[in-house]
């Protein structure tokens, strides 16, 4: 539940509650027309988050990336969100688990067994490198 509150520097609130703990945010309005204007705003703009893909999300964080964060962090972040689209899909956002995570997290991991001991425990970038053990187990 939402409240708007115009409080004494007369200045609109928007008060909401998030586990349990009450949220102000001020609307920059004076005037109760402009906080209600301020309220359908959130309101839309809540609506277009839950019909969000994470590949419309994908193109709108990494042009704010590009403008905010350095190069390689960007080049980081694109090839994380373009290798978790491929590990379980282009979904809504509101569809992903947190199972979905941990298959992604899982998927991206790689143990080697010899004789039942641990060999390689890594990435498979990192296990291709590895000459002796890509002998082994990739050829």
């Amino acid at each position: 539940m939402a409240s708007l509150i115009k409080r004494s520097n007369g200045y609109f609130h928007l008060i909401t509650y998030l586990n349990g703990k009450r949220i102000w945010q001020s609307t920059g309005a004076t005037t109760k027309s402009g906080a209600l204007h301020f309220l359908e705003d959130k309101k839309r703009k809540s609506k277009q988050c839950k019909n969000l893909k994470l590949s419309q999300f994908k193109t709108q964080y990494l042009s704010f990336a590009r403008v905010n964060l350095a190069p390689s962090t960007v080049t980081l972040y694109t090839g994380a969100i373009t290798s978790f689209m491929k590990s379980v899909g282009d979904r809504l956002l509101v569809e992903y688990t947190p199972q979905m995570i941990e298959q992604f997290k899982i998927s991206h991991h790689v143990y080697a067994l010899k004789m039942g001991e641990i060999v390689f425990n890594g990435l498979p970038t990192e296990l291709q490198k590895d000459d002796q053990l890509k002998k082994i187990f990739l050829s």
